[in-house]
């Protein structure tokens, strides 16, 4: 590894970064140091900023709001920024034992804090050119440790518990309808207290959608109050994607965000399927993202060769999907103030640093470097990749709710990252999803579709209006297809074709799709996730590794590869390239494959 000194030697040698930012190699700017503490001396600034140069960032994601003039100095040295609002005192939600907690996303107060501070900030940095985008917080949540330290749902204070049971008259009119639909016996609505956790009845189904629909409304304070001030500068928000499942993390509705931010971090699954479910999620039909943080923390993973590789697959595969617009490797440096000794790092929260917390390089220093140059060099494929999409797939965030069995979509997802096919998640919970891309093939994973109490259903409506555009659905679950409301199957109007519902789902998907041309085979089975993109005037396949070891030969059949764009050591075989196939060896990690035309 490198020490700070040389680093600064070596930043002489590398090229300045364009005012042109496109695609944002990023970084979560938390600069503390292990002798200074916050109150860096201007020596030390001038190292880290020859440090971000030397690891060609050219954006930082802070914690919080920024002055114009810091934003001024940032811009100089080529570094756009996404600042994060600032956050007043807010009425807090309780537990169930009267603890508090998270804000209170009910309280008036709560929304017009936000939209406060948001008009603030979009006031003091409108129009500013190194305003990358504005962030409305970060993980908020409706859930957490209550006094006893089990974790449970929050929204026990009487304002929560109030705007919950009126939510509840507006929906079902009568007490009555509320019993008959339910099958409960509540004597008031005002009686009801909703569960502390997951559950699969009804009313936890109306708790849960009340949590979802009320934090999007704080959040939409938000975005409303950087619009008073800055109408075009994208708005996101810093969404936790990983350890629990609720309102606020996992499926808040924020459809209003012009570009939506997620928190993902491969040790939620420690499995890169499920860390690219988790990203599909949030991209929907087809939403912009920032990854305002994923990271490899080097406690967890010491050996220095495990933490590099897993640092590089995260990155190329963030690359493989086109709706990715920037990353933000969570963080700068170790922050050793987290442990007992703030000179040591004694603990895991120190470890999440891609330089020590005194500026020396970590195993995920290298990596970044190296992948933010190719991105570098890649700039206008980088900025402008695309994937036209092959398939639908639905979520399954109804059927995850209420425990059916049935096929997985993290097993489906995996499929189709293998075969190389572009997918899009899309949910019943966001009718539009349907529309909002012209694909017309729809795997339908989730056993059951959300209807209303009234009997309207806008999921089914959905699907009808799908199948009117020439649309065709494969239904890949073995259990019968059901409403919230409605118990009943599919109506006539909505043409289904049926699946299997175990098994391997490549068969039936086949059915559906086709039998892709082009495909990938790695040695030993090995997995390989790769997907076809279009940018900068050229066709190419991306392939990355998702094991802990290198592949070495990889054949790709029916395409026509011209080069080996980038790597980290796939070659290709000259000797064994036919019209129909190519062989890499020596494959690690990544390969950008170059495509010529007919490929």
């Amino acid at each position: 590894m490198r020490t700070g000194s040389t680093i600064l030697a070596a930043v002489l040698s590398w090229p300045a970064i364009g005012a042109d930012m496109g695609f944002l190699r990023g970084m979560g700017w938390s600069p503390w140091h292990s002798k200074y503490g916050w109150e860096r001396p201007p020596e030390v600034v001038a190292q880290d900023f020859a440090i971000l140069r030397n690891l060609h960032v050219n954006a930082l994601r802070t914690w919080g709001p920024v002055s114009r003039e810091a934003l001024d100095t940032y811009w100089r040295h080529g570094l756009s920024l996404v600042p994060q609002i600032a956050r007043g005192s807010l009425p807090k939600m309780q537990f169930k034992d009267g603890s508090p907690g998270q804000p209170a996303y009910a309280a008036p107060e709560a929304r017009a804090d936000i939209q406060t501070h948001a008009a603030a900030l979009s006031a003091a940095l409108r129009g500013h050119p190194g305003l990358a985008a504005y962030n409305l917080g970060n993980e908020y949540s409706w859930v957490g440790r209550n006094k006893a330290g089990r974790y449970e749902c929050l929204g026990f204070d009487p304002l929560t518990q109030k705007a919950f049971h009126a939510a509840l008259r507006q929906r079902f009119g009568t007490i009555e309808r509320w019993n008959q639909l339910t099958g409960r016996a509540d004597p008031t609505f005002d009686a009801i207290v909703p569960p502390t956790g997951a559950a699969q009845d009804l009313l936890y189904w109306e708790w849960w959608r009340f949590q979802r629909q009320t934090f999007s409304r704080f959040l939409r304070a938000g975005h409303n109050g950087i619009r008073r001030h800055d109408p075009t500068t994208p708005v996101t928000y810093a969404l936790l994607c990983g350890g629990r499942w609720d309102a606020a993390t996992e499926d808040a509705d924020l459809e209003f965000l012009e570009w939506q931010g997620d928190n993902l971090y491969y040790h939620w699954d420690k499995d890169w399927g499920g860390y690219c479910l988790r990203l599909a999620r949030r991209i929907g039909p087809g939403r912009p993202i920032l990854l305002t943080e994923s990271g490899i923390n080097t406690w967890t993973y010491k050996k220095p060769e495990v933490a590099a590789r897993l640092m590089r697959q995260m990155l190329w595969l963030l690359a493989m999907h086109p709706e990715v617009r920037g990353v933000f490797p969570f963080v700068y440096c170790d922050e050793w103030w987290h442990g007992p000794d703030p000179k040591t790092q004694d603990v895991s929260a120190d470890a999440w640093g891609i330089v020590t917390a005194d500026r020396k390089p970590k195993a995920t220093y290298a990596p970044v470097r190296e992948t933010y140059a190719a991105f570098e060099r890649l700039g206008p494929f980088m900025a402008g990749r695309r994937a036209p999409v092959e398939l639908l797939v639905s979520d399954q965030a109804i059927d995850r709710w209420r425990g059916l069995a049935g096929p997985s979509v993290r097993d489906v997802c995996r499929t189709l990252y293998r075969r190389g096919m572009s997918f899009r998640l899309i949910s019943l919970l966001r009718p539009g999803d349907l529309a909002a891309t012209p694909c017309k093939r729809l795997l339908l994973l989730d056993s059951t579709i959300p209807d209303e109490p009234d009997g309207s259903s806008p999921a089914r409506d959905a699907l009808r209006a799908f199948n009117r555009r020439g649309g065709r659905i494969l239904y890949l679950n073995d259990r019968p297809w059901r409403g919230l409301y409605r118990p009943t199957g599919p109506p006539p109007d909505i043409q289904v074709v049926e699946g299997a519902g175990s098994g391997d789902p490549w068969p039936p998907i086949r059915r559906l799709v086709g039998t892709p041309s082009v495909s990938v085979e790695a040695a030993d089975a090995r997995e390989i996730f790769w997907r076809r993109l279009t940018g900068a005037r050229n066709d190419f396949l991306l392939l990355v590794a998702t094991g802990p070891d290198p592949v070495g030969r990889v054949v790709v059949r029916n395409a026509q590869v011209t080069e080996v764009a980038e790597a980290d050591g796939a070659r290709l075989v000259a000797a064994e390239r036919t019209p129909t196939a190519c062989v890499l060896t020596h494959f690690d990690t990544f390969a950008l494959l170059r495509l010529g035309g007919g490929g």
